[in-house]
């Protein structure tokens, strides 16, 4: 059986991750500026994550054909990271509330601007936080089988967990040839998480130990 996967696989899953990160780091900035603005992106960011996404396939799936782009990997981009941005806030909010005060001041008097300050002072200190989200988010849009398969119909556009499905027959399955692929869709996560590793561990160790 030949199995055709999308060439922009890969390049899909790094888009999302990056695409996740740009969002989320936005509001958590904007949370550690403006306290009441925090309790309100706090409560819709854990109501994001409370709420399963697969109840709205169907409305999902409308708005994807009202939109022209189903069948099409933006789909699945917007989609998964739209489902990245609320467990994101939430992560980098605590991390970016640890970060003192008098930073962003000293900036400011030194006449840098707020982008600036996110540029230069905050996202700088984020990199063990940012790395963590960024492992977490990747790993379960490499996975992803329900909306792919619900959204995407053509074999140019065929994920990983697609094409593997397709080598279960109904009357026999070449385990061999399962076990193959599944090897080899398990190395880019293994290189995204040896690339991150060190700021990963750093991101989950952040305020677990003081001094």
């Amino acid at each position: 059986m030949t199995v055709v996967l999308s060439p922009s696989y890969p390049l899909r899953n790094v888009k999302n991750t990056s695409l996740c990160i740009l969002f989320f780091l936005l509001p958590v900035f904007a949370n550690g500026e403006s306290i009441n603005f925090l309790y309100m992106a706090q409560a819709g960011f854990v109501a994001g994550l409370i709420i399963p996404i697969r109840l709205g396939t169907i409305s999902i799936m409308r708005m994807m054909i009202g939109m022209h782009i189903n069948n099409n990997l933006l789909s699945v981009i917007i989609l998964s990271t739209a489902v990245g941005i609320p467990f994101g806030v939430f992560i980098l909010t605590d991390f970016i509330k640890m970060i003192p005060e008098e930073l962003s001041n000293a900036a400011r008097i030194d006449g840098c601007s707020e982008p600036g300050i996110f540029r230069i002072v905050i996202i700088p200190l984020l990199k063990p936080a940012l790395a963590a989200v960024a492992i977490v988010n990747f790993i379960p849009v490499w996975n992803d089988f329900w909306f792919p398969l619900v959204l995407l119909k053509d074999d140019a556009v065929r994920t990983v967990p697609l094409a593997t499905a397709l080598l279960f027959g109904q009357y026999s399955t070449n385990y061999g040839l399962v076990f193959a692929v599944l090897s080899m869709a398990s190395i880019p996560v293994i290189i995204v998480y040896l690339v991150f590793s060190k700021q990963f561990i750093k991101g989950l160790s952040s305020g677990a130990l003081k001094g």
